[in-house]
């Protein structure tokens, strides 16, 4: 084989071609005319964009495409092995590359697959070609056409229409041919319905026609050749021209002039083609046509001309018997292969490089799609006058409401939305249609259409348009939904100002159900001026209907179907545009189809029957189906193929390929060389369908969806109905999404029976297997910039296909327990939906889901991951955390498990629980959810919601913890909570607002929309408006329909309130004692008080208060009888009365005056009231404090519980039916638990702490002092256990019909910090068997306070209690080595009976634990290496373990000498001195801190740095910081922390007054010869400018993000006051943020920021007013002054550097986490200095740096912060920064022994938050507890844990390079395994060395150093003379990279010098 690169040209003069068919191919030329693609320089970009994003929907440019569509035109036969190693080798890779690398689907469109079948009956192959070569131009994004050109012209075929000119031509012709003529009248049918009438090809329906068409074609075809010839009829000429050559003509060569390009070409030259003529080979005459031979020669002239980069040519020899061969011939097909995948890649390259700005940018192409989908809609469109009449008037009209257009399904609500968008603009006033914008949107029909999440966006990016850049990038950047939702509603306030816009949103039910589309909560009932929003949507889908009339009851506009005589118009109307007409009994059959449906889909489908029939269709064929469902039916019964919706083209095409039903049927006759289904199969049937398809985005692919719902119900039935049949399509779409036939592996095929046989007489083999080259599924298609992008596809689709094809065993290994899977699924979407996802598991039969085995494992993964939902919505990479530490105990039970924790570890980098230490999810607590700052609340439908303090929004949940949507509430809702028991199903609630002194006015507030509607502007005068007023109390209690106001709330005297009805209007006075709230108005039915009703004005009243029911519809009163024994009825007060009122039974306890007689009632209240029982409980005691009830909601058991216990018990149950009570239990533990809160003082509807169940099984009780709750049984009123945990929360109560308790926990007392959470209980379980783990939790005894100390040297943790009262003395021992095994090593129990009290034998065992305890404290505190210097360490209070000290034995110091000789600063007063060095060293209780020492190297380097606040450590460090070397101890002395510390040399020398130990100074001890060998004191180095100019940067980030926060609550308040200059303020603000992060330093004064405001605000307003007015400060003010000193903190040994000490120097400034990240500081600076160990003479002082905590690396260069930084130790310079793209702070940071993993606490600083309840103008300062644990590599910054617990670790241990511990209060010890790391942090330290300049910082001013000093300038000098002569030398072409690369190497020669010497 030759290849030759460009032959020469032939024939220049190449003949123009023309075509058959009436030349199909002029007239396919004129529809292919369109607007350009790329967009010509003369055009105006911006006029252009501008005119079509506000609407204008005239002269639309072309649409753009997501996709590659390649048509491959060649002739058939001879060209079969080249387009067979085309489809074969190239189709599925580049599919797969196109997919994954550009998102774009690639399709190559082979027509003559399938050719022969398809062709054979109606002769319309050619005529389909023509429109895929059009669809390729149409929709390609790069290459459309490519033809393979050799020596053959192409076949021919008659036309399959003529119009009647041509037959009449014909006719004459071969008037003296009869055969021909007879041909003629035999096979072409005149049509009279044609406008003009045609002659239509037979199609071939009889059998007689197939027979005969096969000899009469051919016949026919010459004869109407030759006749054409002979006529001369230059119209027909081209009939006797070759298919593929027309189309080239159509596809290059008369293409549009920018599409020409993008088109290619191979030429095949066979050089001994026409010896093989000469010599008669039949085979190659099949190759070649001899006659065409000069028009080929001028068609490639012509192509080379066109296509100069696009034509490849190659020359080969024939090798017979068949010509080519693919064994002789594979050099030259990979070469075609290869050459075809190089020029597609060149031609999407181009078109990507040239596509116009316009055409890449989403917006545009989103508008365009839409804008044309409405000239479509309108095309036909007739009557509806008075539908648009009233959309006008409301167009321009004053209503700011939005309106609803309903109908049912295809009734024709599209186009007449469609008509108002495209009429809106001219019904306009004239002045205002220039400037109005349009908005239009046909929701579904798009990828970005599907979701209302991007629908807003895009709306808010076409509205940021024409308001400015600023705009644009706010919304560019914006994730959350609400978010979006305020700006959507904010850029229409601003624009609607001064122009008109109008939004119009068709099908709203296409949405999909994702940010709660259907419940309307994106939609305000009143929109700003000058706005108007038309939407759409079928009556009965997903209560859209319903919602928007709740919202705006009187906007909807109903849509009905057509009248059948406009159906007949429009219908004509369209026959005549597509020039058809119909015969009069065809009408007939039309007219009686109409009277029997006249909606518009259906006149659509109709249509498209009567275009095809001709007038000689037999009327038997016109019969029409009478419904739309029937005329669907028969539509998609024409298409002989099942319905897939809801796939990509790609997609469908792959699934047919692996669908051996419809490959048989398609392979009939020919079996093709690879089994994979012909293009035209799919193309046939989207021809005919196209209409009712629509694009949109699903999984992030652009697929096919039925835009008419009918279409998809239709399908449905006709091809899923049976169940057999449905379980194959799923079974074979599953295994499509789980690519169990990609990647080359071969699917069993069976060939038919007729293609079978022809094989085997061929002699060739029958294949039994394919690979049918579909794409692979992974679970990742790509990665970009280090974010991975899922395949949606597979992690969507996968789990419900294998559920529906009955696949349970592969649902359960590939998707429930295959950790591949879970994580994708968590990192591409939400918890909630992977729980859906393994829910369809629960939604099988039982005994479709197989063993009982199954259901257990997935119950088990089920629950770990609803129990994870804290940890989980923090970070992903918490799910390997939570299934090793849930799941662990289940492993040894089940295959499953096991092997998804195995894959858990294997090859994971992450830090990985090695004991069962998480609930595993199968107890009582059912979740946790994180709410922030936020109120929780119960909604009647069971659903939980909390609102936030912070943003005004609402966020809704189910019972697993998911969130199911987030509004914003128009206005401030959270003061709801204390007045709203239990929220409405409706959402809604009344409330009144006082607008103005003595002005009020009456809202609904809906907390399912957030939308808050004024019932009543003003409340009139004859109302008593001052119950209303601030001043007053407000409103107590609230429901939808009333409300209870008082003026005063006294806690022990009757008040008087007022009951308030919203609709009618109405009140109710009544004086009552102190209300229960929350019992009152439950359910609107009633309310209950002891009083009476009281008048206008009347405050008094002699009246006895007595119980009471209204009725609060009628405002009707019932008098309750509950007069008895001790107490008549006008007794009752809130003292002695307590009552339970669920709306349906009143349970009432009266107590009479002695407090020795219970009265129990229970009253119906439903129909009416009426007492249904009473009983009487005298007691034993008299009962002198408050008490409260409670009833279950069957009325089953009513409780009594007493503030104090009453002999044995503390309150009673009373069962009404059985009349009889039982003593509610009393229990030891209960004097530490058991609180009843009855504080009448707190008037809110939450003071509700005792609970009965449901099911009246469980009475539980809101506990104290660590504990959650108290649980009796409800049935029998024992004792069960006191649950351990929160006891500041307020219990919602059960939500209706489940079996959980929902609690609001609150933060710890005293603790101002946002971690709200909402806790879900599991009831069933609280009362079950509790595991091992819950066990922690739960307890009958008194809670346990142990002391914890760490074992080094055994790397066990030893734990040790005694319980006085219950159970005695107990320690155990944790292995922190590996296993997290906890044995009891020690007992000593109390003795029998025993219990309390103090006597002798309870004292001895006392006695005996502690010596016991403190025998093994002993033993740990020992070690030899300090017992040989009479060193020992010293516990510290509870759990922390890290002193030494100077002492021979516990109680006795070590002797010091203090030589006379010792060198002393210039001295005054030596005596004095030698005295205090006496006293520091003999002092008894001196704390020395080692860092560097193994007992206290697990534990956080910051513990010794800083003051804490935890109980459990020291309030201050230990004042002397020490380091051994050897046989010597450095001591490091600090003073008490004055930011201008004394010298020591100072106070010795008298020239200061302060006592000498006041002073910082390093003391070196000889522990041997127990002798002090030197002092030393350094003059004390300050923080400096430079310094003050990074934490001035860090001080305005923290400003500016607290001023966004600001601005975003006043965005979400709804204030319209300030919208005018808010968006400028955020872009001022934002426009600071990007330029102090571009810069290392930020030195803009506050004058500065506010003379620069102004320059944004104009005139119109002063910067400091409107700051003022928003309560928005950008004031900086740093508290860090370079003059600050850094005093030495710490002492360190140098690692690697024998005899050298590192000082940790610390500004005296800052002391705390706290005090470091305060808003005027944010950094914690610091130096370090390098000491000579022997002469203690300095060695480098580096810059200051943000060295709060750190770590020394091993290289002895290095240290590691605690921002994640590393820093050179004696430059101060930064080397590396492990996360520069995050702001990590590390609180307890410890680091491994092996220096490769630093461990901590995840710290944030004090957050300043506006507070949206009350008030309040100013900014309230949480902080909050660091309950997220991090773990990164110092190697490469790689996190390897990020795992955020409910409650803060007390304690992070790294005992080892192996192990992890963390310690929780009331957890299992928690143990993780640390895998070892793929590079070491010793070589990665070792190459930053080697990467950057080593030299020494200038020393503090004053420090003798001169030598130093000297030394160091004299080898920079070296290097720099050495480095400018290499370069000099080498003259390299970027001298400044060559030296650079010098000095670098030649720094690191001299450092390894230094060190050497």
């Amino acid at each position: 084989m030759k290849r030759l690169a460009r032959p020469p040209k032939t024939n220049p003069k190449a003949p123009q071609l023309r075509s058959p068919n009436g030349n199909p191919a002029r007239r396919f030329k004129a529809a292919a005319v369109m607007a350009p693609m790329f967009i010509s320089e003369e055009q105006s970009r911006e006029n252009l964009y501008r005119r079509l994003l506000c609407g204008n929907l005239d002269e639309l440019p072309k649409k753009d495409t997501k996709s590659i569509r390649i048509f491959i035109s060649s002739t058939f036969s001879d060209m079969a092995v080249e387009r067979n190693a085309l489809m074969k080798t190239v189709y599925s890779k580049m599919k797969e590359f196109y997919r994954d690398q550009y998102g774009l689907e690639f399709q190559i469109v082979d027509m003559r697959w399938g050719i022969q079948d398809a062709a054979s009956s109606d002769h319309k192959a050619s005529e389909m070609c023509f429109n895929e070569i059009l669809n390729c131009q149409r929709l390609s994004s790069g290459p459309h056409f490519m033809t393979i050109l050799s020596h053959r012209y192409g076949g021919k075929e008659a036309p399959n229409r003529l119009t009647e000119e041509e037959a009449g031509i014909l006719e004459a012709a071969m008037s003296d041919r009869p055969d021909d003529l007879a041909l003629l009248h035999r096979w072409y049918l005149r049509d009279e319905n044609g406008r003009p009438p045609v002659y239509n090809l037979r199609p071939l329906e009889s059998e007689a026609e197939q027979t005969d068409w096969p000899h009469d074609g051919p016949a026919l075809q010459k004869a109407l050749e030759g006749r054409c010839k002979c006529g001369g009829c230059k119209r027909l000429n081209d009939v006797g021209r070759g298919y593929p050559v027309l189309y080239i003509q159509m596809g290059v060569l008369d293409a549009h002039p920018e599409l020409k390009p993008f088109a290619f070409a191979i030429f095949r030259d066979i050089t001994d083609i026409q010896q093989r003529l000469d010599e008669g080979d039949k085979a190659a005459q099949r190759f070649a046509d001899p006659e065409a031979a000069e028009a080929l020669d001028g068609l490639r002239s012509r192509l080379r001309d066109l296509l100069p980069k696009g034509v490849t040519e190659y020359s080969l020899t024939w090798q017979p018997p068949k010509g080519i061969s693919p064994e002789v011939h594979a050099d030259y097909l990979d070469s075609v292969v290869k050459d075809f995948e190089m020029q597609v890649r060149r031609l999407v390259d181009t078109f990507r490089q040239r596509r116009s700005e316009l055409q890449a940018d989403p917006l545009y192409a989103e508008v365009l799609q839409h804008a044309h989908h409405c000239v479509r809609y309108v095309t036909n469109f007739q009557g509806r006058k008075e539908f648009l009449d009233q959309l006008r008037d409301y167009t321009t009209g004053d209503s700011r409401q939005p309106l609803l257009l309903c109908g049912s399904s295809g009734c024709g609500k599209t186009s007449i939305m469609a008509k108002a968008a495209k009429s809106a603009r001219s019904w306009l006033p004239p002045d205002n249609q220039p400037s109005a914008l349009l908005l239009l949107r046909f929701l579904g029909t798009s990828p970005s259409t599907s979701s209302i999440r991007q629908t807003v966006k895009q709306l808010c990016q076409q509205l940021a348009v024409f308001l400015g850049s600023t705009e644009a990038q706010q919304v560019a950047g914006m994730d959350s939904f609400q978010e979006l939702v305020s700006t959507f509603y904010d850029f229409l306030q601003q624009l609607g100002k001064s122009r008109r816009v109008i939004i119009v949103l068709d099908s709203l039910d296409q949405l999909d159900a994702s940010d709660y589309a259907y419940q309307l909560t994106w939609l305000r009932s009143e929109l700003p001026p000058g706005c108007k929003m038309i939407l759409s949507c079928l009556p009965t889908l997903h209560g859209i209907r319903e919602n928007f009339l709740q919202l705006l009851p009187d906007r909807v506009m109903d849509v009905p179907p057509l009248e059948p005589a406009l159906c007949e118009e429009i219908t004509r109307a369209r026959l005549e545009k597509s020039k058809r007409r119909l015969t009069e009994p065809q009408w007939d059959a039309l007219r009686t189809a109409f009277a029997s449906c006249s909606l518009p889909i259906y006149i659509g489908l109709v249509f498209r029957q009567a275009r095809r029939w001709s007038s000689y269709t037999p009327l038997d064929k016109t019969v029409l189906e009478p419904t739309v469902e029937g005329a669907i039916r028969l539509l998609l019964s024409q298409l002989g193929t099942p319905s897939r919706t809801g796939l990509s083209e790609a997609e469908i095409e792959d699934l047919l390929s692996l669908d051996d039903d419809v490959l048989r049927e398609v392979f009939t006759h020919h079996l093709p060389p690879f089994i994979r289904v012909p293009p035209l199969a799919w193309t046939r049937i989207r021809q005919q369908i196209d209409d009712y398809l629509v694009e949109r985005e699903a999984d992030g692919v652009t697929v096919l969806f039925w835009y008419h719902r009918q279409f998809w119900e239709v399908a449905q039935k006709l091809y899923l109905s049976d169940p057999e049949h449905n379980r194959i399509i799923h079974s074979r779409m599953a295994d499509y999404f789980f690519g169990e036939w990609a990647a080359g592996r071969e699917k069993p095929f069976e060939c038919p029976e007729r293609v079978k046989a022809k094989l085997e007489r061929d002699g060739l083999p029958v294949p039994m297997a394919a690979d049918r080259q579909v794409p692979a599924q992974p679970f990742v298609l790509r990665v970009e910039s280090d974010k991975p992008y899922y395949n949606l596809r597979r992690i969507n689709q996968l789990p419900r296909h294998f559920i529906r094809s009955g696949r349970v065993v592969d649902f359960l290994e590939h998707v429930a327990f295959n950790l591949d899977h879970l994580q994708s699924k968590l990192a591409s979407s939400r918890r909630h939906q992977l729980l859906m996802d393994l829910h369809l598991f629960f939604d099988l039969k039982k005994k479709e889901r197989g063993s009982e085995q199954n259901e257990l494992d997935l119950t088990r993964i089920y629950n770990a991951l609803r129990i994870s939902a804290y940890s989980l919505s923090h970070s992903p990479l918490s799910l390997p955390v939570d299934l090793c530490g849930r799941l662990q105990p289940f492993a040894a039970r089940s295959r499953r498990i096991s092997d998804l924790l195995e894959a858990c570890k294997k090859d994971s980098p992450l830090l990985l629980p090695v004991n069962n230490c998480l609930d595993t999810g199968s107890g009582y607590t059912h979740c946790t959810v994180q709410v922030r700052l936020s109120i929780g609340n119960l909604c009647e439908d069971g659903k939980i919601y909390a609102v936030s303090l912070q943003n005004n929004t609402v966020t809704w949940y189910d019972h697993e913890g998911s969130e199911l949507k987030t509004v914003v509430s128009e206005r401030p809702a959270a003061s709801h909570i204390r007045f709203v028991a239990v929220l409405p199903t409706s959402g809604c609630f009344c409330t009144v607002e006082e607008v103005a002194p003595g002005q009020f006015q009456l809202l609904r507030a809906n907390m399912r929309t957030g939308a808050w509607k004024v019932l009543m502007p003003s409340l009139p005068d004859s109302l008593p408006l001052q119950y209303f007023a601030k001043s007053g109390s407000g409103c107590l209690e609230a429901t939808e329909g009333h409300m209870i106001f008082a003026k005063t709330f006294y806690a022990t005297m009757p008040i008087t309130y007022c009951l308030l009805k919203s609709e009618p209007l109405r009140h109710f006075l009544f004086r009552s004692w102190p209300m229960q709230l929350g019992q009152s108005l439950i359910n609107d039915r009633c309310l209950f008080y002891i009083g009476h009703r009281i008048s206008e004005g009347e405050e008094t009243s002699d009246e006895p208060l007595t119980p009471r029911v209204v009725d609060l519809d009628t405002f009707e009163e019932t008098e309750l009888d509950c007069s008895g024994q001790g107490l008549a009825a006008h007794e009752l007060t809130s003292e002695n009365t307590s009552f339970f009122d669920d709306g349906e039974c009143l349970f009432l306890v009266t107590l009479s005056p002695g407090g020795a007689l219970f009265t129990f009632y229970l009253f119906d209240l439903d129909p009416k009231v009426e007492r249904r029982a009473r009983h009487e409980l005298e007691l034993e005691a008299a009962v002198n404090k408050p008490f409260m009830t409670s009833l279950s909601r069957t009325a089953s058991v009513a409780v009594v519980m007493l503030s104090e216990p009453l002999g044995d018990c503390v309150g009673f149950l009373w069962y009404p039916e059985a009349a009889r009570t039982v003593p509610v239990a009393y229990h030891r533990v209960l004097d530490k638990s058991y609180e009843l809160d009855t504080n009448a003082e707190i008037h809110t509807v939450l003071n509700c702490p005792v609970h009965i169940s449901d099911d009246g099984s469980l009475l539980l009780v809101k506990a104290k002092a660590y504990f959650t709750f108290n649980v009796w049984s409800a049935k029998d009123g024992s004792f069960l256990l006191a649950l351990r945990g929160v006891s500041d929360y307020i219990m919602l109560g059960q939500p209706y019909g489940t079996d959980y308790l929902v609690i609001n926990t609150m933060p710890e007392a005293g603790a101002n910090a946002s971690t709200v959470q909402l806790k879900v209980f599991n009831l069933n379980k609280l009362a079950g068997q509790l595991s091992e783990f819950e066990s922690n939790f739960v307890t009958k005894k008194e809670e346990r306070r142990a002391d914890f100390v760490f074992d080094p040297r055994e790397q066990a943790l030893w734990s040790g209690y005694f319980d006085k009262r219950l159970q005695g003395g107990v320690m155990y021992c944790t292995d922190l080595g590996g296993t997290g095994a906890r044995d009891a090593k020690l007992r000593e129990p109390l003795p029998d009976g025993k219990v309390d009290g103090y006597d002798a034998e309870v004292l001895a065992a006392m006695s005996r634990f502690k010596e016991a305890w403190n025998s093994k404290l002993n033993q740990l505190c020992n070690f030899p290496d300090l017992q040989q210097h009479g060193l020992f360490l010293r516990l510290l209070p509870r759990y922390l373990l890290f002193v030494m000290r100077l002492a021979s034995q516990p109680t006795a110091p070590v002797s010091f000498e203090v030589p006379e000789s010792l060198q002393l600063p210039p001295e005054k007063d030596r005596s004095r001195s030698m005295r205090t060095l006496r006293d520091l060293l003999g002092n008894p209780d001196l704390h020395l801190a080692i860092v560097s020492h193994p007992a206290v190297r697990p534990f956080p380097v910051g513990y010794f740095m800083h003051g804490c606040d935890q109980p459990w450590l020291p309030a201050t460090p230990p004042s002397v910081s020490a380091a051994i070397d050897g046989p010597r101890m450095h001591l490091l002395v600090r003073g008490p922390g004055n930011l201008q510390a004394p010298r020591l040399s100072d106070v010795l020398d008298g020239r200061s007054t302060e006592s000498p130990d006041l002073s910082d100074y390093l003391l070196c001890l000889d522990l041997p010869g127990r002798k002090v060998q030197r002092i030393k004191t350094w003059p004390v180095p300050t923080v400096g400018d430079e310094f003050v100019g990074q934490a001035r940067r860090e001080v305005a980030l923290q400003v500016f993000a607290e001023a966004r926060q600001v601005c975003q609550y006043l965005v979400n308040s709804g204030k319209e006051k300030v919208h005018q200059y808010l968006p400028i303020l955020q872009q001022f603000i934002e426009t600071l943020t990007a330029r102090c992060r571009a810069s290392v330093a930020f030195h803009m004064s506050n004058g500065a920021i506010l003379r620069e405001l102004e320059s944004y605000l104009g005139e119109d307003m002063s910067a400091e007013s409107l700051l003022h007015e928003l309560d928005v400060d950008l004031s900086i003010s740093v508290v860090i002054e370079s003059s600050h000193t850094c005093r030495p903190r710490l002492l360190h040994m140098r690692p690697g550097r024998p005899g050298q000490l590192v000082l940790q120097l610390m500004s005296g400034s800052v002391n705390t986490y706290r005090e470091a990240f305060r808003r005027n500081c944010m950094a914690w600076p610091g130096r370090l200095m390098v000491v000579d160990a022997s002469s203690y003479k300095t060695l480098s002082l580096s810059r200051t740096f943000d060295a709060g905590v750190l770590y020394l690396l091993p290289d002895g260069m290095h240290c590691v912060t605690y921002r994640l930084k590393i820093f050179n130790i004696e430059t101060g310079l930064l080397v590396k920064d492990l996360k520069p793209d995050q702001s990590i702070i590390l609180y307890e940071m410890v680091l491994s022994p092996d220096s490769e993993l630093l461990v901590g606490k995840l710290y944030k600083p004090a957050r300043r938050i506006k507070i949206t309840s009350g008030d309040n103008s100013g900014l309230d300062e949480f902080v909050d507890p660091p309950k997220t644990v991090q773990a990164y590599r110092v190697a490469d910054g790689q996190q390897v844990f990020n795992y955020l617990f409910e409650t803060e670790p007390f304690m992070l241990l790294v005992p080892s390079a192996k192990y992890m511990a963390i310690l929780l209060r009331y957890h299992p010890v928690q143990l993780y395994r640390i895998p070892p790391g793929s590079a070491s942090a010793k070589d990665t330290l070792a190459r930053l060395t080697a990467d950057q300049s080593v030299g020494t910082a200038k020393l503090a001013d004053g420090e003798a150093a001169t030598a130093t000093d000297a030394d160091y300038l004299r080898r920079l000098n070296d290097i720099l003379t050495t480095a400018l002569t290499e370069v000099a030398n080498k003259r390299p072409s970027d001298p400044i990279e060559y030296l650079s690369r010098c000095l670098m190497q030649l720094s690191a020669q001299a450092a390894a010098s230094l060190q050497t010497s």
